[in-house]
């Protein structure tokens, strides 16, 4: 029987072998180069919102300036002079939720990153969504995301949530 127990090891092990070998990678990310992307603001109210998930591409600084004074009720200045964007390098992907029915959902913006596959930026977000039986205030609410992201090595851009679902995308005007 000890001749045995070496046999059905090294079955297991090549099988735990093949198993990790085969690790699911999705689709297009097979040499996915990393991309340096900045959370400019993440906030649970920016109005008007739209009805559903909207991505938006910001490509220069009026266009920014607009936005900041949108996701910040008025006060333009803060964000625009703390998180200053060249925008002959970088561009900003405006991520937003929609009108929510609770305070309870979000963005965390710790869990976001990015990485270049071919000629796609993608970028995983991390959604937050109210706990089951939690307690959130009943208003509506409008999160989004802005990230500064640089302008060249990719036209296409997906954002996915951190189960690498499919939130949107968009091609990046050219400048």
């Amino acid at each position: 029987m000890t001749g045995r127990v070496p046999a059905v090891g090294a079955f297991f092990l090549g099988v735990v072998v093949l198993m990790t070998a085969c690790k699911a990678t999705p689709v297009g990310m097979e040499r996915a180069a990393p991309l340096a992307v900045t959370v400019l603001h993440s906030a649970r109210q920016c109005f008007p919102a739209p009805p559903g998930w909207t991505l938006s591409w910001v490509s220069n600084q009026r266009d920014y300036r607009a936005l900041c004074n949108r996701c910040r009720g008025g006060f333009v200045g803060s964000l625009v002079d703390a998180a200053p964007v060249d925008f002959s390098r970088e561009g900003v992907l405006v991520v937003e939720m929609g009108r929510r029915p609770t305070t309870g959902y979000g963005f965390d913006a710790a869990g976001v990153s990015a990485a270049v596959s071919g000629q796609t930026a993608v970028v995983q977000v991390r959604v937050v969504t109210p706990a089951p039986g939690g307690v959130s205030a009943q208003m509506v609410t409008a999160p989004c995301l802005l990230l500064r992201m640089p302008r060249k090595g990719y036209k296409n851009i997906r954002v996915v949530d951190s189960e690498r679902v499919s939130l949107g995308g968009l091609t990046v005007p050219v400048p």
